[in-house]
């Protein structure tokens, strides 16, 4: 089987999760709240965010708050929130991916947060003590998103208000994610996301020999500069399936952690001794205990389509950051860093169905 863009069930595990018990919620969320907070769960963060808005209504007399999120944001996460009628100020950040702080307090002595949102990219941690002591100081609601974390680690999701995780981007199921928070009201009745699509997809995948993966990969490349068409995030949350998937899945968290370091390792090495492209982080502990992609920075924009061109011609598929918001990518003067990082930055697979053989194989193909 070609390299994909996610992780990939076993035959096995896509059979067991039609059969058996389904956990509570509370129970599903332990890896996530280890008993001591409340959990709500989603088919997608993005809807997250749209409750953490509407709840914050519902506690100030319906108005609208002003909610801060990063410049370097998937645009496409925020449709749910912005669809509830909130303008979004984006704050930058500095070359460490945490806010640029002294910016953020000159810019709340003008006008302060209401909702704060502090990201955790890549799996690398942010400075959530630095987030606090700024929410607390503006009165603003802290939100940790950790959609790019498996689980909660190195005092991730330990300083947030809320906090939300996306184990539908590091498991093999069809969706998943949970917010978590010291209490939570009854979430809105949501219906279920239907499993069908993605059974049949990673059949499908399951099934086509390396030569056609690959072949599909290079058929299906968008360019580098390219934004993908996608569709609004999902309002249904997890099913039965996607819950004992979740609940399955999660049994092997530190296989999981390992087997995408040891990938991320294969990178690393690669770039280190054949490319211009540098890793993004130093060391491969600044990746966290479970990389969510490895992150290759190029020296500028040319080398950068250069590369992605090279590695999705081997049937790789690499990815280039997917959606900057209009607002953002418009005025690249006061977003240099974002904007920087969307044109120099390849982000690579390294989930835990990558066969470590393959890829190395495929990087040293000419």
């Amino acid at each position: 089987m070609g390299l994909t863009y996610g992780p990939q069930p076993a035959w096995r595990d896509l059979i067991a999760g039609f059969l058996g018990a389904v956990a509570d919620d509370r129970s599903l969320a332990a890896p996530w709240t280890g008993g001591r907070s409340e959990a709500r769960w989603y088919g997608r963060s993005a809807w997250a965010l749209a409750d953490t808005v509407a709840d914050w209504r519902r506690r100030h007399g319906e108005q609208m708050p002003s909610f801060w999120v990063p410049s370097y944001f998937c645009d496409n996460s925020l449709q749910p929130a912005r669809l509830a009628g909130i303008d979004v100020v984006h704050y930058e950040l500095g070359e460490d991916l945490n806010p640029d702080w002294p910016a953020l307090r000159r810019a709340a002595e003008q006008g302060r947060p209401d909702i704060f949102i502090l990201v955790h990219y890549f799996g690398h941690p942010a400075d959530g003590a630095q987030a606090r002591r700024f929410a607390d100081d503006t009165g603003a609601l802290l939100v940790e998103d950790c959609a790019h974390v498996l689980r909660p680690e190195a005092d991730i999701g330990a300083h947030g208000d809320v906090v939300f995780f996306s184990p539908h981007k590091f498991l093999p199921v069809p969706c998943g994610a949970v917010m978590t928070a010291p209490a939570i009201s009854e979430a809105p009745p949501r219906r279920t996301q239907s499993v069908t699509p993605w059974a049949v997809k990673r059949a499908v995948q399951k099934i086509l020999p390396g030569p056609l993966q690959r072949s599909r990969t290079r058929r299906q490349t968008l360019a580098f500069d390219e934004d993908p068409a996608v569709a609004p995030a999902a309002a249904g949350g997890p099913g039965a399936y996607a819950k004992r998937a979740i609940g399955a899945e999660m049994r092997n968290a530190e296989s999981i952690g390992a087997r995408r370091r040891a990938n991320a390792a294969i990178y690393r090495r690669w770039l280190e001794n054949a490319n211009d492209a540098k890793p993004f982080f130093d060391t491969s502990a600044a990746e966290g205990a479970a990389p969510y992609r490895f992150v290759a920075r190029c020296p500028d924009h040319a080398g950068a389509v250069k590369l992605y061109g090279e590695l999705r011609r081997k049937g790789l598929p690499a990815e280039s950051w997917p959606d900057l918001a209009r607002e953002v990518a418009a005025e690249p003067d006061r977003f240099p860093l974002a904007n920087r990082w969307r044109q120099t930055l390849l982000m690579l697979p390294v989930h835990q169905s990558i066969d470590a053989d393959e890829l190395e194989r495929l990087l040293r193909a000419p």
